[in-house]
């Protein structure tokens, strides 16, 4: 989502369960530069957890769970194909862990890697996103 900067903008929509859960959702984020990404999740079916990033030399996938270490392609229009393989874990929470276990022991109140005003952008753009699918949680939204 801010791998291109943050977002001038964005559309949002779900599917909700019963319990006012999203079962599915799709997100458009507009940035400066006019360029867009979009995201989509869901519980309703199986579908590869995969993150492509499409350029003008070709594209980057992250294989795997996009959200931990794995596996990168890349894909070039010219046919050449680059695979980077990294230590894939288990799901991903494992780094943070051990980033905030670096930090501790550091004496650090705060990560190089992601600040504070990282986290409050992102649930911010979070709570936005929630808001525009009405997606409500009754002991965080009170």
């Amino acid at each position: 989502m801010f791998l291109l900067g943050n977002p001038q903008r964005f559309t949002a929509i779900a599917g909700l369960s019963e319990q006012g859960g999203d079962n599915s959702s799709s997100y458009t984020f507009k940035y400066d530069n006019d360029a867009l990404s979009v995201m989509y999740s869901s519980f309703m079916g199986e579908s590869p957890i995969v993150a492509e990033i499409h350029g003008t030399k070709g594209k980057v996938t992250l294989e795997h769970l996009w959200f931990c270490p794995g596996n990168v392609k890349v894909n070039y229009f010219d046919g050449r194909e680059n695979i980077f393989e990294f230590n894939v874990k288990s799901n991903g929470y494992e780094y943070e862990a051990e980033e905030v276990a670096t930090c501790i022991l550091a004496g650090k109140t705060q990560s190089d890697l992601w600040s504070w005003d990282n986290s409050m952008q992102l649930m911010s753009m979070m709570d936005a996103i929630r808001k525009e699918c009405g997606i409500v949680y009754p002991a965080h939204d009170k």
